[in-house]
C-alpha cells in the first residue's frame, strides 16, 4: 500500500545514512507532521542518538540528511532537517497519487490487512432472558458485532455467540411472580412481552422480596429447579426463556447484529461440564480445598500478589459463576469434548439459520461450533476479576497458544437532556441506570424515538419521496446514530449517551458519516460518472492542498486498520472513518469537481473516497445509502 511504502522508504533512508556515518542503530518513529509546511512525514532519529552522542539533535538531522543516498528517492521528493531536530520528508504527489489510487481501484478489499485464516469466537450481549435490552447492553452488542465484521473481513472463519443465563436468579424471579404472585404471563395490549416482563414483573417481585424475606425461600427452591432441570419451576422457566429471547432478538437484529449460537446454560450444567474441569483443575494443583480461615471448607484458586483467591465451591458443596464461566471458555478453546447436541432455533432477517445448544438428539447437519484459536468475550469491566481467574483456569487446562480476550467495556449513562425526554428525572449531568429498582431506558424506546426524530427530518428535506422510502433511511439513519455513539468512545470510559447529538448531521456522529458518502454519490451521479480511464492517462499535477490531505487520509487505511485489529479498539475505527469524511467534505468545499479543469481527475478521487468509506461503514455495521 503506498502509504506503508512511503514510511518504510523514509525510515529506509534515514536507516542506510546512519549506516553510513557508522552511528549505532536506533529504533526510529516516523509519523506525521503537525503542519503542511512542514512536509508530510517526519523522523525523531536524531534525538534517538543525541544523548548518546552528546550532540545537539539538529547537528546530526542535518549529517543524516546530508549523507542520504538521493538517487534512492521514489515516493520521497526530499528530506530536510528542521531546526528543532527532527528530519522532514517531502512526497512526490503525482507518484504517490499514482500508486495510491492505483492501490485502492485494484483491490477490492483495499485497505484490509493480509492476515492467516484463524477460527475466531467472539461472543457478546448475553443479557438474562427475563428482560428488554436497555441501552447499555446495546453497547455490548455494537461492540461485539464490530469486532465480529472486522475479524470476517480478515478472512477469518468467525463464530458469534449469545450466551443465555437461563438457571440464574432473574429468571427464578420470572417464575416465582408467575407462581406465587399472581403474575399473567401474558403481556398488556400494546407492550412487547421482554418489556413487560422486565418492568413490570421482574422489578415488582424485587420490590416482594422487601415486604416478604419469605419469597426468598421459594426463590433458591425455584432456582435450584432450573439448575437441576425438574419440577414446574424448570419447565414455566424454559418456556418464558424461549418468548423473552425472540423478542430480545428483534431488538438486537434491529442493531444490525446476528448470531451464530445460543448457548444455554442449562445445557453446560447438565452436561457436567464442570466436573470434568473441576477434576482437571484439581489434579493440575490450580485449586485447594481451603482449611481454616474465612474459606474454610471452600475450594479455591490461588489470587494474584494483589488479589485475594477466588471461591469456586463453597463449603456446602455450591458452586459459584466460575463453575460455568470456566468450562464455558474451555469449550470455546476445544479443551474439552464438545457434548452439546444443537437445534435450530430460527431463522435470522439475513436467512441465517441461528443455532442453540440442545440436550436431547439435536440436528446432524450443524456446523463444527467451538474448538477456536481465539475466543474474544465481550464482557463489563466489572467482570474483570471473574476473567482474570478464567484465564488463570484456562492456562492449567493447556490452552497452549490459543488465546482468550477478555474486551471489557464500560456502562452508558443517559445525558440529563435526554433522561428528561424519557420520563427519568434526576439532579446530576448523566443518569446511572440500575435494573433492579427499574432505573433505566430501553433500547427498543431510545431507538424509536431516534427513528422518530431521523424520519422528520428526512421528511423535510426529501418531501418529494414517497412514504417507504423515508421508512427506509430514517431507520438507517437511527442506526448509524445509536451505532456509532455505542463506539465512538474509548470502550473503557463511560459513555453519556445524548439523543439530540447522536442525530446531528454535523460534527461526529453516525448520520454525518451516512452524509458524507450520500454526497460523494450525489457528485458522481451528477457527473454521469461510471467509467474511469487507467490512472496513467489523468493529469496529476498542480495538487491542491485538500486534494493532498484526502489521498494521504486514505492511503492510510491499512495501516490504521491494522492499528484497530492489534488493540481490538473500535472507537479507533469511529475516529478514522470520521477524519476520512471530514477530509472529503474539506475537499470538496474547496475544490471544484464537475466544473473542473481537473475533473476527471477529482470525479477518481470522489470514487476512491466513496468505495473507502462504503468499506468502513460496513465494517461499523452503518448502511451506505446513496441518499438521506
Amino acid at each position: 500500500m503506498a502509504y506503508s511504502q512511503l514510511r518504510a522508504e523514509a525510515e529506509r533512508l534515514v536507516n542506510s545514512a546512519i549506516e553510513r556515518l557508522k552511528l549505532q542503530y536506533v529504533r526510529q518513529i516516523i509519523s506525521r507532521t503537525p503542519s503542511e509546511e512542514l512536509g508530510e512525514l517526519s523522523s525523531n532519529a536524531s534525538f534517538m542518538l543525541s544523548k548518546a552522542l552528546g550532540r545537539a539533535p539538529y547537528e546530526i538531522a542535518v549529517e543524516i540528511t546530508n549523507n542520504m543516498d538521493r538517487s534512492s528517492f521514489d515516493l520521497i521528493k526530499s528530506a530536510e532537517a528542521h531546526q528543532t531536530g527532527y528530519i522532514n520528508f517531502r512526497i512526490d504527489w503525482e507518484k504517490f497519487l499514482a500508486r495510491a489510487l492505483e492501490a485502492i481501484f485494484s483491490d477490492k478489499k483495499y485497505g484490509i490487512p493480509k492476515a492467516r485464516k484463524i477460527k475466531v469466537i467472539v461472543e457478546h450481549t448475553s443479557v438474562n432472558p427475563n428482560k428488554a435490552l436497555h441501552i447499555g447492553h446495546v453497547r455490548n452488542v455494537v461492540i461485539g458485532d464490530t469486532v465480529a465484521r472486522i475479524m470476517k473481513a480478515l478472512g477469518h472463519d468467525v463464530q458469534i455467540l449469545n450466551y443465555i443465563d437461563d438457571t440464574g436468579v432473574q429468571v427464578a424471579d420470572l417464575v416465582l411472580g408467575f407462581l406465587h404472585l399472581g403474575y399473567s404471563r401474558q403481556a398488556p395490549a400494546g407492550k412487547k412481552l421482554d418489556h413487560y416482563y422486565g418492568d413490570d414483573v421482574y422489578v415488582n417481585v424485587n420490590r416482594a422480596y422487601e415486604k416478604e424475606p419469605s419469597l426468598q425461600e421459594k426463590r433458591k427452591e425455584i432456582t435450584r429447579q432450573l439448575e437441576e432441570g425438574y419440577g414446574e419451576g424448570a419447565k414455566i422457566a424454559e418456556e418464558i426463556v424461549h418468548d423473552v429471547l425472540v423478542e430480545q432478538l428483534k431488538t438486537c437484529w434491529r442493531v444490525g447484529a446476528e448470531y451464530d449460537l445460543l448457548n444455554y446454560e442449562s445445557q453446560i450444567l447438565r452436561q457436567r461440564y464442570w466436573e470434568e474441569v473441576f477434576e482437571r483443575l484439581k489434579n493440575a494443583g490450580a485449586v485447594k480445598l481451603a482449611r481454616g480461615g474465612k474459606f474454610d471448607g471452600c475450594w479455591v484458586m490461588e489470587g494474584g500478589e494483589e488479589e485475594e483467591e477466588k471461591v469456586l465451591v463453597r463449603s456446602d458443596g455450591t458452586t459459584v459463576y466460575a463453575a460455568k464461566d470456566i468450562p464455558y471458555a474451555a469449550w470455546k478453546l476445544g479443551l474439552v469434548r464438545d457434548r452439546f447436541a444443537y437445534d435450530i432455533f430460527t431463522e435470522q432477517p439475513s436467512g441465517k439459520r441461528l443455532w442453540m445448544t440442545a440436550f436431547d438428539k439435536g440436528r446432524d447437519d450443524h456446523p463444527n461450533f467451538g474448538s477456536a484459536d481465539i475466543a474474544i468475550t465481550v464482557i463489563g469491566v466489572e467482570q474483570t476479576r471473574l476473567q482474570n481467574f478464567v484465564k488463570k483456569a484456562l492456562e492449567y487446562l493447556g490452552k497452549g497458544e490459543r488465546e482468550y480476550i477478555h474486551l471489557a467495556y464500560e456502562k452508558v449513562a443517559l445525558s440529563k437532556k435526554t433522561a428528561r425526554q424519557l420520563g427519568i428525572e434526576g439532579q446530576r449531568e448523566f443518569v446511572q441506570m440500575k435494573g433492579r429498582t427499574g432505573i433505566y431506558i430501553n433500547a427498543d424506546d431510545v431507538f424509536d424515538m431516534l427513528y422518530k426524530k431521523a424520519k422528520e427530518e428526512t421528511k423535510r428535506r426529501n418531501s418529494e419521496k414517497d412514504e417507504q422510502w423515508v421508512k427506509q433511511v430514517a431507520e438507517a439513519i437511527a442506526l448509524s446514530a445509536i451505532r456509532y455513539e455505542m463506539l465512538k468512545q474509548d470502550i473503557k470510559k463511560i459513555i453519556v449517551f445524548d439523543m439530540d447529538e447522536a442525530l446531528n448531521l454535523e460534527g461526529d456522529t453516525g448520520p454525518y458519516l451516512m452524509y458524507s458518502y450520500a454526497r460523494a454519490v450525489s457528485v458522481l451521479r451528477k457527473a454521469n460518472y461510471t467509467n474511469m480511464q487507467p490512472i496513467k492517462q489523468y493529469d496529476l499535477s498542480d495538487l491542491d492542498q485538500k486534494e493532498k490531505e484526502l489521498i494521504l487520509c486514505m492511503s492510510r487505511m491499512e495501516e490504521e486498520l491494522q492499528n484497530i485489529i492489534d488493540t481490538l479498539a473500535p472507537d479507533s475505527l469511529c475516529r478514522y472513518a470520521h477524519e476520512l469524511a471530514t477530509s472529503f467534505n474539506a475537499f470538496y468545499e474547496r475544490c471544484p469537481i464537475i466544473n473542473s479543469e481537473y475533473r476527471e481527475r477529482r470525479l477518481m478521487i470522489t470514487e476512491a473516497f466513496r468505495r473507502l468509506l462504503a468499506e468502513n461503514l460496513d465494517l461499523l455495521g452503518i448502511k451506505a445509502m446513496d441518499a438521506i
